[in-house]
């Protein structure tokens, strides 16, 4: 199973939950497709550490999109990433690296919604 396939399969299941396809069906548990999840992310570009929670992420092979959502003090903060910079995305014990393509910064009530591409390097 490749990376991308087992980070899916993972970042599925409720929080602190690990839990085989084979076994959901077998263990009495509430499985609410509708929550929400709260997964740390953590991009790392030159001398600056962002954090936020993911909300998805969707990968080609080529490029990967992350979708996160942070709090409106750290607005600027996104708003500031430069194209083609440089970039290492840590979800998890998976860390992904490549050049910011796109950075879409959408502000909501009381947080921000992020959506960046990485292209693989």
């Amino acid at each position: 199973m490749s990376t991308e396939d087992e980070w899916e399969r993972i970042a599925s299941n409720p929080d602190n939950l690990i839990v085989s396809d084979s076994l959901k069906g077998k263990i009495d548990l509430e499985w609410d497709e509708e929550s929400t999840y709260q997964i740390p992310v953590f991009i790392k570009m030159a001398d600056q550490v962002l954090s936020a929670n993911l909300f998805s992420y969707e990968s080609d092979g080529n490029e990967i999109e992350f979708g996160v959502l942070g709090n409106l003090t750290q607005l600027d903060d996104f708003l500031q990433i430069k194209y083609r910079e440089k970039c290492d995305v840590t979800v998890s014990k998976f860390t992904f690296n490549g050049y910011i393509k796109t950075v879409k910064v959408e502000n909501q009530l009381s947080e921000i919604k992020v959506t960046i591409t990485l292209r693989q390097e």
